[in-house]
């Protein structure tokens, strides 16, 4: 049913695709005249992705291109536990995404740091039988060196990857991407690998589901930031 929905879509907005992968997309961050301030000179944030710095499609993925890069930025548009979202970003068997957080940029507070929004769903509602099209995250100061969170994909429960939780979350019904508890997606803590701060996510399909072009492998639909540094200080 996801696949089917995803190309039928597709074949309504097929016509832009080669418009964005020509955008002027860099492959790495722009250079920064002045250093980040302290952590002790933010204003505490939450946010979503403000920018999409690098994005290299695997094979298999084009759904989703045409509208880029507003298609993942701001909040999740999620579906059901049965039945994912169609406002997504397929990026292909082993394709990648680099996307800024700034200015609201990833910190290392008490709890969820920041969640990952894909669309999968449950198959026939069982939770241990998750539609699973997994990606590893990693998170980056400079945009250059990144961090890996440990990601167990062999086996469900695919504890550390993303691309496994059904997203809950819409505008239309009033649960907040900020909401841990009711939100969905996949939630990460970067206590889990000693980073204290970052601002740039880095999303590598895994090329572990199915699917058939173009909706061929992780489908990024956003990424809230839980605990954020407003850098430059207050709005």
């Amino acid at each position: 049913m996801k696949i089917l929905i995803f190309i039928l879509f597709f074949l309504q907005a097929c016509g832009h695709e080669q418009n964005f992968l020509n955008a002027n997309l860099t492959d790495s961050p722009p250079n920064q005249t002045t250093p980040p301030p302290s952590l002790s000179e933010a204003a505490p944030c939450q946010g979503f992705i403000e920018d999409v710095v690098r994005f290299q499609p695997g094979a298999g993925a084009g759904f989703g291109q045409s509208r880029m890069p507003d298609l993942v930025l701001g909040p999740p548009r999620g579906g059901s536990e049965t039945l994912g979202g169609l406002d997504v970003l397929a990026l292909g068997s082993g394709g990648h995404i680099i996307v800024d957080t700034f200015p609201c940029e990833i910190a290392d507070e008490e709890g969820v740091d920041f969640i990952v929004f894909e669309n999968a769903f449950y198959i026939g509602g069982d939770p241990e039988n998750p539609f699973a099209e997994l990606a590893r995250v990693s998170v980056s100061e400079d945009g250059e060196n990144f961090v890996s969170f440990p990601c167990e994909d062999e086996a469900f429960p695919f504890t550390g990857c993303a691309g496994w939780r059904p997203v809950l979350s819409h505008p239309s019904n009033g649960i907040s991407p900020f909401d841990v508890e009711a939100a969905g997606g996949d939630p990460f803590d970067l206590t889990e690998i000693g980073v204290a701060q970052a601002r740039y996510i880095r999303i590598d399909d895994l090329a572990s589901g199915g699917g058939f072009p173009p909706s061929v492998g992780f489908d990024l639909d956003a990424i809230a930031v839980m605990n954020g540094n407003q850098q430059g200080g207050t709005l």
